[in-house]
């Protein structure tokens, strides 16, 4: 069967969040609780750091990434983080 993965965007105060949710089997339950840990795969030839590397990075920016199933089927991914309120924060050397 073909995936039909969708996306949502929404700002909630300071924070935006980014839903990815498909169309596919989801996530087995087992699973859930390791799904983030460093090399957990369910894939063939999988290494299973993608989503590891991604939570770290994501973490070390004050956000979140979390997966969950959807009621109606399929993964959901939400990627949590501050917005970016259009002024710099970070001083770069001259």
């Amino acid at each position: 069967s073909t995936l039909f993965p969708y996306t949502t965007l929404f700002r909630s105060g300071d924070r935006v969040r980014v839903r990815v949710h498909d169309s596919g089997p989801g996530i087995a339950p087992e699973n859930l609780d390791r799904i983030f840990d460093p090399f957990f795969t369910t894939s063939k030839g999988g290494l299973g750091l993608g989503l590891s590397i991604s939570h770290t990075i994501v973490q070390r920016l004050g956000g979140s990434l979390t997966a969950a199933n959807a009621l109606e089927g399929g993964a959901v991914f939400t990627l949590t983080l501050a917005a970016w309120d259009g002024r710099r924060t970070t001083q770069h050397p001259k």
